[in-house]
């Protein structure tokens, strides 16, 4: 279990993959003003997607905070099994409570979009995966 946590929060670049993923969203927010066409709907999306915004960066704060106590955690040798178990709960638990988060921010968005808009989007999305993933390896 220490292993597993110190390779997770271990990183050999100087970017997080938090760091692209707030670099993506400023790239998308722009993209998705453009996406839409009405005007009032296009507020409302932008919203919305402050909100993301801002729930991406607290994760990414909250993340590195995580992932410097477990590596503190690592870094004690009298750590127990039980205290190794705790801190990838809690990492878990800040993954998972994020995603519900997100969840709910794309229900919102997809009530906003018209069905053109959300493809038009969700391929948006898509491509910005590619890139994490490319900037990842």
């Amino acid at each position: 279990m220490a292993g597993l946590i110190a390779v997770a929060c271990s990183s050999h670049r100087s970017r997080t993959l938090e760091d692209v993923a707030l670099e993506s969203s400023g790239r998308f927010a722009v993209v998705l003003g453009e996406v839409v066409g009405d005007p009032e709907r296009s507020a409302r999306a932008g919203e919305i997607f402050a909100a993301y915004r801002e729930q991406q960066e607290r994760f990414a704060a909250d993340m590195g905070g995580l992932k410097a106590e477990a590596l503190d955690l690592y870094g004690n040798y009298g750590a127990t099994d039980e205290e190794f178990e705790a801190m990838a709960a809690r990492l878990r638990g800040r993954r998972e409570a994020f995603r519900d988060e997100i969840a709910s921010g794309l229900a919102e968005l997809i009530e906003v979009l018209e069905p053109d808009e959300w493809t038009e989007t969700v391929n948006l999305m898509l491509d910005e995966e590619d890139r994490w993933r490319e900037l990842g390896r």
